[in-house]
This record gives C-alpha cells, sequence and structure tokens, in this order.
C-alpha cells in the first residue's frame, strides 16, 4: 500500500492556506467593486467604511456621510459590512488558521494554542465591530457609548490579529535557514500591528497588511513545492 510521504500533510495545508490567501485577496477587490462605497468621500487609507472603523464620535461619521451623500452611501456601507461578516472574516481566518496548523509540528506545545485563541478572539472582535458599526450607521449620528464599543472592538481586533501574526512569525522562526528571516518579518510586522492604543492606527495597518502579504508570498511558495518538511 503506498503511504503518504512525510511532508504530504504540511503541504496540503499550505495550499489550503494558498487558496484562503486568494479568497482574502478577492474579497478585499470586491469591496472597491461596491457602488458607491467612496461616494462624496476619498481618503488615502482605504474606503469609507474603513476609516468609519476608526470614527471615534458623531463628528468622524458626519465628517465620511456628508449631507446629500447619505441616500448613495449607507446601503453600499451596509453592503461592505455584510460582506465583511461572511466572506472576509472566515476567509482570513481560514488562512490563518490553515497556517497555524501547518506549523504547529515545528514548535508544539502551547505556542499553536495561543494562536488559535488570539485568531478566534480577533474574529470575535471583528464581528463585534461590524456589528457596532451598523449599529451607528442605521441610527445616524450614535451615542458616546456606541462610539465605546466600536472604539474597544477595533483595538482588540487589530492587538489580537496583530498577536496570530506575532505567533505565526515566532513559529517561522524556529525553523532553520532562510525561514528565520520570514518569521522575522512576519512576526514584527504582526507586533506592529498591536501597537494601536500607543501610536494609533496608520502603524497598526501598515503592520499587518506587511504580516499578512509576506505570509501569503510564503505560502503561495510552499504550495507550489512537491513536499514541505514540517
Amino acid at each position: 500500500m503506498h503511504r503518504k510521504g512525510k511532508g504530504s500533510r504540511p503541504l496540503t495545508l499550505w495550499r489550503w492556506c494558498a487558496a484562503s490567501a486568494l479568497v482574502v485577496i478577492a474579497v478585499a477587490m470586491a469591496f472597491g467593486r461596491i457602488s458607491n462605497i467612496d461616494a462624496c468621500y476619498t481618503t488615502p487609507l482605504g474606503a469609507a467604511w474603513v476609516t468609519l472603523q476608526r470614527a471615534q464620535n458623531a463628528a468622524d461619521v458626519a465628517a465620511v456621510i456628508r449631507p446629500g451623500c447619505a441616500q448613495q452611501l449607507l446601503p453600499a456601507l451596509q453592503k461592505s459590512m455584510l460582506l465583511d461578516a461572511v466572506a472576509f472574516i472566515p476567509a482570513y481566518v481560514s488562512f490563518l488558521l490553515t497556517a497555524l496548523l501547518a506549523l504547529r509540528p515545528v514548535t508544539g506545545g502551547t505556542l499553536p494554542k495561543m494562536g488559535f485563541g488570539a485568531l478566534l478572539l480577533g474574529a470575535l472582535f471583528d464581528q463585534a465591530e461590524g456589528i457596532s458599526l451598523l449599529t451607528i450607521i442605521n441610527a445616524l449620528p450614535g451615542s458616546a457609548g456606541q462610539f465605546t464599543v466600536l472604539s474597544l472592538s477595533y483595538t482588540g481586533k487589530m492587538f489580537f490579529l496583530g498577536l496570530t501574526s506575532l505567533i505565526i512569525g515566532l513559529m517561522f522562526w524556529a525553523k532553520a535557514g532562510w525561514w528565520r528571516a520570514i518569521g522575522g518579518i512576519i512576526g514584527v510586522a504582526g507586533a506592529a500591528s498591536m501597537t494601536v492604543p500607543l501610536f494609533g492606527d496608520a502603524l497598526s495597518n501598515r503592520g499587518l497588511s506587511i504580516s499578512w502579504t509576506m505570509l501569503a508570498l510564503t505560502t503561495f511558495t510552499l504550495a507550489l513545492r512537491r513536499s514541505v518538511q514540517p
């Protein structure tokens, strides 16, 4: 009977991870194709709904949802939040989860479990963020309590997703050779994304973007191999 090689299971996981990364990219691009998502508002940091995630008060919301724009913009925002909840969050959970599973044989023990827990908390905070933001835009201008929940949800999301990326970086670092350089980039960038309370969201978002991009590129490389050793 033919027995699968030692590297077959990690290879299968990296291929699932690569497929998940492609879904993440596709869904991220789909946000920009929602009709009127940037109605009356543009920003170099991203679409209007991304900016609203960082809103601290009613004035921040009013700067995005300007007079005369609500009729076009609000339905687009609602669609984007639905897409986030049912497609983007599950896609990146699959992406990061399969990476953790593929790397688990390298370290074993507590580190992978910490990664699983951080990923779960990050995704839950992300869902809470979407619900709180939807509550605000459905009952403008929003209350102080709603903005507090939104801010805590956004900060929690970035912290725990950054922690997940840091743990993945540490798991790569445990491997020999060039893996350590990859782990360093993923881990340091992931750590940067945990810094919302200290340095604001600009550094945090850039760090998460760099971390996930490096992980995706690594995943694509591993998925094309004939075998991958733990």
